[in-house]
C-alpha cells in the first residue's frame, strides 16, 4: 500500500500509533476488563449502563463546548 501524503510527511506518527496501540492493548484494557458491561448480569449491568449513558451525555457536551472555544480562539 503506497504512503498517504500525510504519511511522507509526518513518518512518525505511524510509529507513535504503533506504540499506542499496543500501549492500549497492553495496559488500558486489562484495567478496565473487570468493568466490562458483558459481564455483568440483570440490575447491575442496567445501573452500570444507566450510570454510563448520565456520564456520558456531560462529558460529550463538554467536549463539544471545548472544542468550540478553542477552535473559535485558535481561528480568529
Amino acid at each position: 500500500m503506497a504512503a498517504s501524503p500525510f504519511q511522507a510527511a509526518y513518518p512518525e506518527t505511524e510509529a507513535w500509533e504503533a506504540g499506542f496501540a499496543r500501549h492500549y492493548a497492553e495496559a488500558v484494557v486489562p484495567a478496565f476488563a473487570p468493568l466490562a458491561i458483558e459481564r455483568l448480569r440483570g440490575r447491575r449491568a442496567v445501573r452500570l449502563r444507566l450510570l454510563v449513558a448520565i456520564l456520558a451525555v456531560p462529558a460529550i457536551l463538554a467536549g463539544a463546548a471545548f472544542v468550540l472555544v478553542r477552535g473559535d480562539a485558535a481561528f480568529g
